[in-house]
């Protein structure tokens, strides 16, 4: 992106759900059924000039959500006693 912005890059609102995105803080965000208090950031900004590329991938192992940046972790937050439910509400591939 060419500024700091909340971007969605894969999503599946609501509950059940799940986010991966870019924050307005300038971090990239991993949400979990759609609230924010199950959810990790990256330690690193976003480059927010307009003409660099990053990988950008999360995982959730059913204890720790991980945000990694161009393959490596950036991020992670413990999150016990969490599962992601499932719901009919339609996958979003790409910045929306």
């Amino acid at each position: 992106p060419n500024d700091v912005h909340v971007r969605k890059i894969l999503t599946k609102t609501g509950a059940g759900g799940y986010d991966l995105g870019l924050s307005s803080g300038g971090k990239v965000s991993f949400i979990l059924n759609g609230n924010s208090a199950q959810s990790v950031q990256s330690a690193t900004s976003y480059p927010a000039d307009g003409s660099t590329w990053m990988h950008v991938a999360a995982t959730f192992d059913g204890n720790t959500a991980t945000v990694y940046v161009n393959g490596q972790p950036n991020g992670s937050r413990n999150l016990p006693g969490i599962a992601i439910g499932s719901n009919t509400n339609a996958l979003h591939i790409g910045a929306l």
